[in-house]
């Protein structure tokens, strides 16, 4: 399915087969990090409702340069999305891969509500700089997102 795909499954992939160089020069947004990667702090950590790839878990974190969502993996190396503005909706979160898919994150600035995980495919989105962030923007912004992320206690 589409929409469960995820940077970290993707980078996880392109490393298992040797590919580090690859992986870096396709990435936008955020980095890759090695499997014992610890972030400053845990701020939210979210159980994934709807389509969301196995083995991944996906929180909200502060890193020694601000706020991230971190896509952790079980078994391999984990996606740090750090490029990151504000609007009235809360905190947002991007990362795309270069000739793929935009993962576009959404959380509220109360962070006991639901945040969303919006993934929209090659040809869905442009890249734009907006108020000096370089990031995705869709052609045409989903309403509801692909998957509910609900901040676990």
């Amino acid at each position: 399915m589409k929409n469960a795909t995820s940077l970290a499954v993707v980078l996880a992939a392109a490393l298992l087969t040797g590919c580090t160089s690859f992986v870096s020069s396709f990435l936008q947004g955020g980095t890759v990090k090695p499997h014992d990667y610890t972030p400053v702090e845990t701020l939210v950590s979210y159980k994934a409702e709807g389509p969301a790839p196995e083995g991944i878990s996906f929180h909200l974190v502060r890193t020694e340069i601000g706020l991230a969502i971190l896509e952790k993996s079980e078994t391999g190396t984990h996606a740090l999305i750090e490029t990151h503005w504000r609007s009235e909706r809360g905190d947002h979160f991007a990362s795309w891969v270069n000739g793929g898919s935009a993962f576009v994150y959404i959380v509220p600035e109360d962070r006991t509500r639901t945040a969303g995980r919006y993934v929209y495919p090659s040809g869905a989105y442009g890249i734009r700089t907006v108020d000096g962030v370089t990031r995705p923007v869709p052609v045409r912004e989903k309403e509801k997102p692909d998957t509910r992320l609900i901040p676990q206690e």
